[in-house]
């Protein structure tokens, strides 16, 4: 029996119209492909940039700055509800971007290479960068990133669960780049929202209990990892030296000193006496 045209573009049409919106969204919107995104019109700084304009590139490394803090801390892990993080942990792991102090609602790849969103803001899609590694000089993949989003929305902070509630899932579409897809295109921010997301390690969360507090610290991928630490007591990171990002634009002239540690006190007016009495430097 012959196949009329009229019924294979009635069919066509109810298929694409039956299709997810993200897929309809994808072809009749502009793609924009970008190093950075801004929330409004373009970014500061171009692909080319060599360092934020509020730092000294030829700033000298090393040394030990001491920070002052109140309270206490039992754990290392800073994504449960469960004990309380020490101070500076979170800076152990990076984000998919990076967002400069001289300028609003704006980010710039990271972990990410470059960043694909189209004009309505309906999904977004990172490209990770190759050289983005672990501190056991293992790569970051795109499942790290895929675990990271669903890890942290049923098991971290509530606050996790409330931020990222729009964004319907995370999936692999190429060997190096994740796509996020929204359960609509009205929050137009959403794209920058998820590329704060703190890359964790898959490989290593793999038979650890998320919901534990514990004082075991996580693979990271940042400037500084872990030192020293005496609970409740103090807390010091030592700069990375051969880290990856080392060399990239927004990181010239930053993450300078050699140690940076932590002292805890109980009461806030001790904190401010032991900073008079030169025992911490900030």
């Amino acid at each position: 029996m012959a196949i009329k045209r009229r019924s294979v573009l009635a069919g066509g049409a109810a298929l694409w119209v039956s299709a997810p919106a993200i897929l309809r969204a994808q072809s009749s919107s502009k793609v924009n492909v970008g190093h950075g995104m801004a929330m409004h019109g373009q970014p500061k700084y171009p692909a080319d940039a060599t360092t934020p304009d509020y730092v000294n590139p030829a700033a000298p490394k090393g040394g030990t700055v001491r920070l002052g803090t109140q309270g206490t801390f039992d754990s290392l892990h800073p994504f449960t509800l469960k004990g309380v993080p020490a101070a500076g942990v979170s800076a152990l792991w990076e984000t998919l971007c990076w967002h400069a102090r001289d300028e609003a609602f704006t980010v710039y790849g990271m972990i990410a290479e470059t960043i694909e969103w189209p004009d309505d803001r309906s999904w977004v899609a990172f490209n990770l960068r190759p050289q983005a590694k672990w501190h056991d000089g293992t790569p970051i993949t795109v499942e790290d990133v895929i675990f990271s989003l669903e890890i942290l929305k049923t098991k971290g902070l509530p606050q996790y669960a409330s931020y990222y509630a729009d964004v319907l899932k995370a999936e692999k579409t190429g060997d190096r780049k994740v796509l996020f897809t929204f359960r609509e295109a009205v929050n137009r921010e959403l794209p920058l929202i998820v590329s704060e997301l703190p890359i964790l390690p898959s490989k290593w969360w793999a038979g650890r209990d998320f919901d534990k507090v514990s004082l075991e610290p996580a693979l990271g991928s940042g400037p500084y990892k872990l030192d020293t630490f005496d609970v409740g007591r103090s807390i010091a990171y030592r700069r990375v030296p051969d880290w990856w990002a080392k060399d990239l634009w927004m990181n010239r002239g930053r993450n300078n000193f050699e140690l940076m540690r932590y002292e805890y006190y109980r009461d806030a007016e001790v904190v401010f006496e032991a900073f008079k009495a030169g025992d911490t430097d900030i």
